[in-house]
């Protein structure tokens, strides 16, 4: 059984879920917005997420991560 959160990164900000707990399958729901503050130009705008799994009488187990350029979607976002 795993007990999940994630904490995300863009520009130097770093940001966390809730914990979802008591995952059996290993699969985890997260309904959550994150905001950031971002002025354009942004020279590398790198998005990134960690997984964790949240222990109690231990250090929170590392699973996963992923990093991706959002560059694309702010330019558009500024243009509309």
């Amino acid at each position: 059984m795993s007990d999940f959160y994630t904490v995300c990164e863009f520009n130097g900000e770093s940001q966390r879920t809730d914990t979802h707990w008591r995952s059996v399958t290993g699969d985890a729901n997260f309904n959550w917005r994150m905001i950031y503050d971002v002025e354009l130009p942004i020279k590398d705008p790198m998005l990134s997420f960690k997984v964790y799994d949240k222990d109690i009488l231990s250090a929170d187990d590392y699973k996963a991560s992923t990093s991706f350029s959002i560059g694309s979607y702010l330019e558009d976002a500024f243009e509309n």
